[in-house]
């Protein structure tokens, strides 16, 4: 009985054992059931699948590209190649520029000569057209010639140099003045040195005037300084004032202030000519130093700003403040559940219908060509050409600056982007070569990036009501744009210049202002020019102009440009003749001439401005055309016969449209800062001949800006938010309807008695791809390596 009872004992627990395995089974095939079930009914009832990392490449083939190397810049090789070629030219004289002192001769800049127009449209549109040599241009400053002088050459092939030829540079005057170059390093050694000395022998004003900050053999509390330009007008020169060495040093001025003569290449003749020490002027430091060891002037002490790990110094960039969001989240991200939806083949870009390609120019910045809708070439060239920034103040500082971006390495000051901030987590990065001030060519990683941008608001929408509590139909379309970014930090402020393509046809050119301020310190007599931004800081008022080039070729080189004037007709009303209409009315006014062109924003007369080829129309037999609209208008308001005026005269009007000339390829220069009274590029000369501008090839000049008076809210940085400047190239009659409509991103749904019809045009709907975490590699640093 005992071994009957233990036999049933163990076929019990064998049993429950047996359906405690079966049971846990079932289990977890219902869980994966169930699972499953839910993943298929996400979106509109299409299958899935298990979550995948997204994709980073494209399911696109790129097209075959003709213009491969027509517009690259110059590579590290063509570079070298170039300068060695030059530097063994016996004629030219030449040091290395490791070698050279302000009064030697040697390059300064190195970068692609951009083609003919001529040339390249003839290679691009014929298939057995030669393709254009690549030519490189060569700066040259000739501090050892008597007179010193800037001189410029064409070499090529840049590959391999075999001949060289002097050219009379980017403007109307040549040779070009030494003392109208830009800034550089050499030029920078012989500052360093005068500046040293000067605070040697004002040591004792700067210790006890700034709390024991200083500049000659600091430690802990150091001072810097900076320079402004353009000095005055007919004389080289630049301000130097002095900011303390902390993190945000541009808004930590502390009032002291020296102006250096700098003319000609003989820097023992350079000399300090002026001292601005706290609203008193002086002709020298020892002038000063005697002043104020007599007393004779009032001392000034300037506590050294306090701050520590719990209240952070106001000019750093840590956080401070109440946090927000209350505890840390991540913010969106872009996401491509399909891989990129662009292709990319060196620097030629192809992106729903639009392709173009880029370069960056050492001397302004990024040019884009060949831009073309659906094969359709609709610019040729569009490219920033200036950036400028005028202030006013008390300090002689603040009084005196007149910035010119290409005089201060708009173009070449173009440092590593950072991913997840500066562009999405998706872009694609572009290194960038330039050969600027230096004795090698200088790599800067990932300073150029391109990307597409959910712009979370919809390109076209539309509900259709039908007013009995339903609707008859709703079509949307989500916005989507590529961006090609480059952010130039010219010293304090930092440029984030955007190119914009939208699937309707548009193109927009944007400019985002941030980083610091200029500032000055605040005293009362700054009180008319803007306002104190933080205890003993000044931000004054200044503007930010900025100036491109749109050469339009609109299904082909001739164009007319109209201005469609919106004007106000009052008429008897001819369905009712016993009454009146007031209303508005086009009238179109093509221009005649390249004065007659020029335009000037007035709210009273507000018009369009299209540009349009006669020959080619749409299916309406309206001329084809593109227009341009100017988003953010904006006039720097001196009069034409104040000095700065000539050197950036593009800011009097919001467009110019001129007649192409090979030899007007840029609106200003590196040299017009040092020149801006007589400078080597005059733009109101563009238009002196005032040629016929009917039905040739036309190029369009806009400007545009935003006027800056700094506020408290500037510290530490100025946001982009409302701090941004752009314009619009916009389709007016070019296709026959919204080329949008070929995409498939848009949606469409009709209602039924089940629900709804959701039309997706083919676009997948699984479930959202795994966002795939990257590391944040960011170095930082740029050079030959």
């Amino acid at each position: 009985m005992a071994k009957d009872r233990t036999r049933e004992t163990c076929i019990l627990r064998v049993a429950c054992a047996a359906l405690t395995l079966l049971s846990l089974a079932l289990i977890v095939t219902l869980i994966v059931v169930t699972t499953k079930g839910k993943r298929e009914a996400l979106g509109d009832g299409t299958s899935s699948r298990q979550q995948d990392d997204c994709p980073e490449a494209t399911k696109l083939s790129a097209s075959p590209v003709r213009s491969a190397g027509l517009y690259d810049d110059l590579s590290k090789d063509e570079i070298i190649a170039v300068r060695d070629y030059i530097l063994q030219q016996p004629s030219l004289n030449l040091t290395a520029y490791e070698n050279a002192a302000l009064n030697d001769n040697y390059i300064f800049l190195i970068e692609l000569k951009q083609p003919p127009k001529d040339k390249a449209l003839d290679f691009l549109d014929h298939e057995n057209a030669p393709k254009p040599e690549r030519t490189a241009r060569v700066v040259i400053y000739n501090g050892g010639k008597k007179p010193s002088i800037v001189s410029e050459y064409l070499v090529s092939p840049a590959g391999n140099p075999i001949r060289h030829q002097e050219i009379r540079g980017p403007g109307q005057k040549y040779p070009i003045p030494f003392d109208m170059r830009a800034l550089d390093g050499k030029e920078a050694e012989v500052t360093e040195r005068i500046v040293s000395n000067a605070a040697k022998e004002a040591n004792k004003l700067l210790r006890e005037s700034y709390d024991g900050y200083t500049y000659d053999g600091c430690t802990d509390r150091c001072l810097t300084w900076s320079g402004s330009g353009p000095g005055e007008f007919g004389k080289r020169g630049k301000w130097i004032w002095f900011l303390r060495d902390l993190q945000g040093n541009y808004v930590q001025p502390v009032g002291f202030e020296l102006y250096l003569n700098t003319q000609g290449s003989d820097s023992t003749l350079w000399k300090i000519e002026k001292v601005f020490y706290f609203n008193s002027s002086f002709d020298s430091v020892g002038d000063l130093m005697d002043a104020y060891t007599n007393g004779s002037i009032p001392k000034v002490f300037l506590p050294a700003p306090s701050y520590s790990s719990d209240s952070p110094l106001y000019s750093s960039l840590l956080r401070r403040g109440e946090p927000q969001p209350p505890i840390p989240l991540r913010p969106p991200r872009i996401v491509e559940p399909d891989g990129k939806r662009y292709t990319v083949s060196g620097r030629h870009v192809e992106y729903m219908k639009w392709s173009f390609d880029f370069r960056s120019r050492s001397s302004s910045g990024l040019q884009l060509f060949d831009i073309r809708f659906d094969g359709q070439r609709i610019v040729y060239e569009l490219s920033l050409q200036e950036a400028a920034a005028f202030y006013s103040g008390w300090s002689p500082m603040q009084m005196q600056t007149d910035y010119l971006d290409t005089a201060w390495g708009m173009g070449s000051s173009k440092f590593e982007l950072v991913r997840g901030t500066d562009c999405p987590d998706t872009a694609t990065f572009f290194d960038t070569i330039h050969f600027v001030d230096a004795i090698d060519p200088v790599k800067y990683r990932n300073s150029i990036c391109l990307f597409e941008l959910d712009l979370g608001l919809p390109l076209r929408r539309h509900f259709d009501n039908n007013f009995q509590g339903g609707y008859n139909f709703y079509g949307g379309m989500p916005g989507s744009a590529l961006v090609l970014r480059s952010i130039s930090t010219a010293y304090n402020y930092d440029y984030i210049y955007d190119y914009l393509f939208y699937p309707n046809g548009v193109v927009e050119a944007r400019a985002s202002t941030t980083g610091y301020v200029q500032a000055t310190l605040w005293t009362p007599n700054e009180a008319s020019y803007g306002n104190p931004i933080h205890p003993w800081v000044a931000g004054t008022i200044h503007d930010h102009l900025l100036h491109y080039k749109v050469d339009l070729d609109i299904s082909g080189r001739k164009h007319s440009y109209e201005t469609i004037d919106i004007e106000i007709e009052n008429i008897t009303n001819p369905w009712f003749p016993q009454a009146r209409r007031v209303q508005k009315v086009l009238r179109r006014n093509v221009k005649k001439t390249e004065q007659d062109a020029i335009y000037k924003q007035n709210f009273e007369h507000p018009k369009y401005l299209n540009f349009f080829n006669k020959g080619i129309v749409n299916k309406m037999g309206v001329s084809r055309g593109y227009r341009i609209h100017i988003r953010d208008m904006m006039k720097q308001m001196y009069p034409k016969d104040w000095g700065i005026v000539n050197g950036a005269a593009w800011t009097e009007n919001q467009m110019t449209v001129t007649k192409w000339k090979e030899n007007e390829e840029t609106s200003s220069s590196i040299y017009n800062q040092n020149g801006m009274h007589d400078p080597v590029v005059d733009f109101a000369r563009f238009t002196e001949d005032n040629e016929g501008i009917e039905d040739e090839d036309l190029v369009a000049w806009v400007t545009v800006g935003l006027m800056h008076v700094p506020h408290s809210e500037d510290i530490p940085n100025t946001a982009t938010a409302a701090n941004s400047a752009s314009f619009y190239l916009r389709p007016y009659n070019y296709f026959d309807e919204d080329p949008s409509m070929s995409s498939h991103d848009a949606l469409l749904i009709l209602p039924n008695k089940g629900g709804a019809d959701i039309n997706r045009f083919g676009t997948p709907q699984e479930p959202g791809c795994r966002v795939k975490d990257k590391v944040l590699d960011f170095k930082g640093v740029y050079g030959t390596k």
